[in-house]
């Protein structure tokens, strides 16, 4: 689901005086995944599969459109067989995440380093942006 799609959504979805918390990636963040060198391990199960198999994974970063793909190469090890999953990521600045929310009616909104009680240290990499419906 697109980051307009999902703020069309969340602000039709607030009650009056609610509040819109998320914990979007940093664009480092995106960046980072998109540019991760080329990895595999040998797995008994996964994410993707319960049987062992091979977990190969291909990243890359576009600069022109900011987004990040990977691509996840399952080679299941009894069968050879190979399944392809891939996953895209789009990197947003502070100041564009400000106009998303802006563009959806959003205001007084107040970005963080993280979500979490304060022993808690923030997962790296990501934000977080709290606002209200105008």
């Amino acid at each position: 689901m697109a980051a307009r799609e999902l703020l069309s959504r969340c602000r039709q979805a607030l009650r009056p005086g609610g509040t819109l918390l998320v914990e979007p990636h940093t664009f480092g963040a995106v960046e980072a995944l998109g540019r991760a060198p080329a990895t595999w391990s040998r797995l008994e199960r996964g994410l993707f599969s319960d049987r062992p198999h091979l977990y190969l994974v291909e990243s890359s970063w576009n600069d022109e459109s900011a987004t990040a793909t990977r691509r996840y190469a399952i080679v299941d090890a009894a069968t050879s067989e190979v399944e392809v999953h891939a996953q895209s990521f789009q990197a947003y600045r502070d100041e564009d995440y400000g106009a998303l929310f802006a563009e959806h009616g959003f205001v007084d909104v107040k970005r963080s380093d993280g979500v979490g009680a304060p022993t808690v240290t923030p997962h790296e990499g990501l934000c977080a942006f709290v606002a209200r419906p105008a």
